[in-house]
């Protein structure tokens, strides 16, 4: 089973080393990078796991390294690292996206426990897209006859109204509309409208550009997850 990765991008190699020293008691393991570059030839977007960073680095800067994994739809949260920390800079970082902002020099206790809060939001996220994904692929299956039947359907249409909006028979209708729901997974009008408020909180308009699917997830690893819990000596 695949196990959490940790990636570490700062220009000094000692923090590098000691956050990989941080990370391997929480069964990460360790990728370190000098650059923020280097670190994205390295990186796949759908990993479990977290990245800790290094706000001034050289070329991209910490927090275009951010924006670049925002676009992405990352898995792993990032952890900043500064020894010039500002509140403003810490503000910015954090509405962009940014997990923590930790001061230089480290304290490995808030190092610890930001890696592992780091790796359960990665779950966390994980989670999220593989639902979503899975409801993008069902709806990837309707036709589009079959949409805007399902787009009717949630404004209260009946099969009548809709069958003179495509100028088809009813009973036509009612095969499209029993299409529609098995395609879904809708056993009922209210699941089947449940369903459809996801799917519009994701897209917009809900379906008359139907998005295409993402890669399947049958090839990604499984991962364990082993997060130990703090004690005090």
């Amino acid at each position: 089973m695949a196990q959490p990765k940790l990636f570490v991008v700062d220009n000094d190699p000692s923090y590098r080393d000691r956050v990989s020293t941080i990370a391997r008691t929480l069964n990460l393991e360790p990728d370190p990078h000098h650059s923020a570059e280097s670190f994205l030839t390295a990186f796949s977007p759908h990993q479990v796991g977290c990245i800790v960073s290094e706000l001034r680095l050289y070329g991209l800067s910490g927090l275009e390294l951010l924006d670049h994994l925002v676009e992405m739809d990352s898995w792993m949260p990032v952890i900043f690292l500064t020894a010039h920390a500002k509140t403003d800079v810490t503000v910015t970082a954090m509405r962009r996206g940014a997990l923590s902002v930790l001061d230089k020099p480290l304290d490995e206790e808030k190092v610890w426990n930001a890696l592992r809060l780091g790796l359960l939001e990665s779950e966390k996220r994980r989670s999220k897209w593989q639902q979503e994904d899975g409801l993008r692929r069902r709806f990837s299956k309707l036709t589009s006859k079959e949409a805007e039947v399902a787009e009717f359907i949630v404004q209260g249409k009946t099969n009548r109204e809709i069958a003179t909006k495509q100028r088809v028979s009813v009973p036509t209708i009612e095969t499209r509309r029993q299409k529609t729901y098995s395609k879904l997974g809708a056993n009922s009008l209210p699941e089947f409208v449940e369903l459809m408020m996801k799917y519009n909180s994701l897209h917009k308009p809900i379906i008359r550009n139907l998005p295409t699917p993402r890669p399947a997830l049958s090839n990604l690893p499984p991962v364990e997850m082993q997060v130990p819990s703090l004690t005090t000596d």
